[in-house]
């Protein structure tokens, strides 16, 4: 039986967040990833209809929900997929020392750029 438009989604998700977990489960960072099927599903918290995922971080506990917006998530190539995982990971290791949205959104993209950049030694 062939696979969902969804199923697809999530195994592309799945694929680059096995690849890159590393970077936060060595911190002793847990996390579970729930699917959204459109952004109607997202947690209200989400900035607008076009947001690929969304990190509720517990860095008191290093615990972790990560909200993936499946529609959004057809639309993206494999590598800006790719980065946007990691990206969202970085969400994660960044929480305890930001206090501005603005300067956590500034940190996390250049670190995860970097990261894709340095992606080829991880495989």
């Amino acid at each position: 039986m062939p696979k969902s438009k969804n199923e697809k989604q999530i195994d592309r998700i799945r694929k680059f967040t096995k690849k890159w977990k590393r970077i936060v489960t060595e911190y002793g960072w847990k996390f579970d990833i729930l699917y959204c099927n459109k952004f109607a599903d997202m947690p209200r918290e989400t900035s607008s209809e076009r947001t690929l995922a969304i990190v509720f971080a517990k860095f008191d506990y290093l615990d972790a929900d990560i909200y993936f917006n499946l529609e959004i998530t057809a639309e993206l190539d494999d590598d800006k997929l790719e980065e946007d995982i990691i990206h969202e990971l970085t969400h994660m290791l960044v929480r305890p020392i930001i206090e501005s949205n603005e300067m956590e959104e500034y940190t996390v993209t250049t670190i995860s750029r970097i990261l894709m950049r340095m992606r080829s030694s991880l495989e």
